[in-house]
């Protein structure tokens, strides 16, 4: 696995560099939509093949690329980026399948 850091926009508008954990071809990897919290507009994702103990990755509207919250579903296929977040692992560039 190689480590390498993505720039994104924080939501203060601060460059910030995030350290991307998981890289596949085309830097995505694939997931299931396990649950959306619509109100709060974040849901969480399991990975293809993800081992049971292993947290599930957070996910903002903010991180979704070509595809908005409320088009989003619980069972949905999604590829995505996976960083190292605040309070664990995160995906950012989610887009559906």
């Amino acid at each position: 696995m190689e480590l390498h850091f993505k720039r994104e926009f924080s939501r203060q508008g601060n460059i910030v560099e995030l350290p991307v954990i998981n890289s596949h071809k085309n830097n995505h990897m694939n997931g299931t939509i396990k649950t959306l919290v619509t109100d709060r507009k974040f849901g969480f994702i399991v990975r293809e093949g993800q081992e049971a103990g292993t947290k599930d990755l957070f996910f903002h509207s903010e991180d979704l690329s070509g595809v908005t919250f409320e088009e989003l579903k619980e069972g949905d296929k999604v590829t995505f980026d996976e960083v190292a977040g605040e309070k664990g692992p995160a995906a950012k560039n989610v887009k559906r399948e």
